[in-house]
């Protein structure tokens, strides 16, 4: 039978079903949760108004608490949001908790005297009545429920008064949510033979599709990275606190395609050459010693940040964000100038390192500045065995493997054929790390004329030397290369006229 609870009950489920079509990504949860148990509340109303025997009747008015019990409860945490205001995860436990506890009384009903003393059927104008005499645990929740409703006018009055950063028409559209609530619980069965609250739960629910879209609108932080992530601006990977593949979106592929290699909860294979950029990026997650790198892909820059990954304001793992600086990159002149780049190798050349080292010696030295001396091995051989694309394969190959390598602590210059200079900062830990990576990715490295990269080093540091000019530092830097060189060959047997 279809009468006035009956109705309430289909208009409850018509807004819930206008509610969830227009639900976003960056829905409220309060907000879903509230036309869930308005809907479930108003069924149990329906039940009892039809309800022919005592035992069902009982059970549709447990039903019924459903709504008081935690319609209510989400109402209250809609108004905290929209009045921005901060509450506790463990003060919403406690609420939701006690909340439980209360609803968990009202399915004594008909077995014990704590929640309702006395309850019989009646029946009036062919509509179900209970007729009940309250206990203890009915006046606690009708306690609650007053606090609850108290609490609410509070926080919109206040909000009202004080807040500029809030909607005045969505804080008045709750004021009148949350009057007509009291009075539909406290006021109504006074005036009127019938229970106004599942009328309240169809009117809470008409204002709050009115509002749903300012709700979603409010919520800055999510709108914000729904935002971006629509336009599909950002190139997005993120690692676990192990350095485990999560994800990454389709953005990131298309700038770094290496990525679709990547299996998820699986580590990035250090052994992939082509991989190598990546592997170098995430050795510095945890030092935190750079949080920039660049990354050139055809004639465009992006800009590759890492950032910590948290996940409820916890630390969870690490993200790489790819976005494009190309332009940023073109105003940059000192960094396109063909007099400071290297054709072949498209790093700095001579020039760019001699003005770099003005700049330094007119700022000051840095702390843990250090100068690296490295020597392409075997460039000879191979331009005379092989020709000169082998050659220039060796130069082309061992740049990409420095530069990889040194861009988190600095730059690598070209500074003649076979030989390269980096100017870093990093300590002696660190610099092993350097050399370390390197020798790694040149035994990796198989490349059209060749296999494998062999690069002489040498370093000196200014906390070596702390009484050292530059100049000095790059003489003792290019000595001890030549001796890594001398040990090469010797090691090897090849004579050094031929390398």
């Amino acid at each position: 039978m279809l009468n006035y609870y009956g109705i309430c009950f289909i208009l409850s489920l018509i807004l819930a079903t206008i509610f969830i079509f227009r639900i976003t990504a960056i829905q409220s949860v309060d907000l879903a949760l509230f036309f869930v148990f308005a809907a479930v509340s108003n069924f149990g109303f329906w039940q009892r108004s039809t309800s022919l025997n005592l035992e069902h009747a009982i059970f549709a008015q447990q039903i019924t608490y459903v709504g008081g019990c935690y319609a209510t409860l989400s109402l209250i945490f809609i108004i905290l949001f929209l009045c921005k205001a901060k509450i506790y995860r463990i003060m919403k436990l406690i609420l939701y908790l006690s909340a439980t506890s209360i609803f968990m009384t009202s399915l004594t009903i008909g077995k014990s005297t704590i929640f309702y003393k006395s309850v019989n059927l009646s029946m009036e104008n062919g509509t179900t009545r209970l007729v009940r005499e309250y206990g203890l645990f009915h006046h606690i929740f009708y306690i609650l429920l007053i606090t609850y409703y108290l609490y609410s006018f509070g926080i919109l009055l206040v909000a009202i008064k004080k807040n500029r950063e809030v909607s005045i028409r969505a804080v008045s559209k709750m004021l009148v949510i949350t009057g007509l609530g009291l009075f539909s619980y406290f006021g109504s069965r006074s005036l009127f033979e019938i229970d106004l609250v599942p009328f309240w739960y169809v009117i809470s629910g008409i204002f709050l599709i009115l509002i749903q879209n300012n709700i979603e609108l409010y919520n800055i932080d999510r709108t914000a990275v729904a935002s971006i992530l629509m336009q599909n601006t950002y190139g997005i990977v993120s690692f676990d606190m192990n350095y485990r593949f999560l994800g990454c979106n389709s953005r990131a592929k298309e700038i770094y395609p290496p990525l679709k290699k990547l299996i998820v909860d699986k580590k990035v294979d250090s052994s992939d050459y082509e991989l190598k950029e990546l592997d170098s990026w995430i050795e510095f997650f945890n030092r935190n010693i750079k949080s920039e790198f660049y990354y050139k892909k055809n004639n465009s820059f992006y800009k590759v940040d890492s950032k910590p990954l948290y996940v409820e304001k916890k630390h969870k793992g690490y993200q790489l964000i790819f976005s494009d600086c190309t332009e940023e990159k073109n105003r940059e002149s000192n960094l396109i100038k063909i007099s400071i780049t290297d054709e072949l190798t498209k790093l700095f050349n001579r020039r760019a390192f001699e003005e770099e080292i003005e700049k330094i010696q007119s700022d000051g030295i840095p702390e843990d500045f250090t100068i690296i001396s490295f020597d392409l091995n075997g460039l000879k051989a191979a331009n005379d065995n092989k020709g000169h694309a082998a050659g220039d394969e060796l130069i082309i190959e061992s740049a990409k493997t420095l530069n990889a390598v040194i861009q988190s602590y600095g730059y690598v210059y070209r500074t003649g054929g076979d030989e390269y200079i980096a100017i870093a900062i990093c300590s002696k830990e660190e610099l092993e790390e350097i050399f370390r990576l390197i020798d790694n990715y040149s035994k990796l490295w198989k490349g059209t004329y060749s296999t494998g990269l062999s690069i002489s080093k040498g370093a000196a540091s200014i906390t070596e030397f702390p009484d050292y000019s530059i100049d000095q530092l790059e003489k003792e830097a290019e000595q001890r290369m030549y001796k890594d060189k001398t040990r090469y060959y010797l090691e090897s047997g090849i004579e050094r006229r031929k390398r």
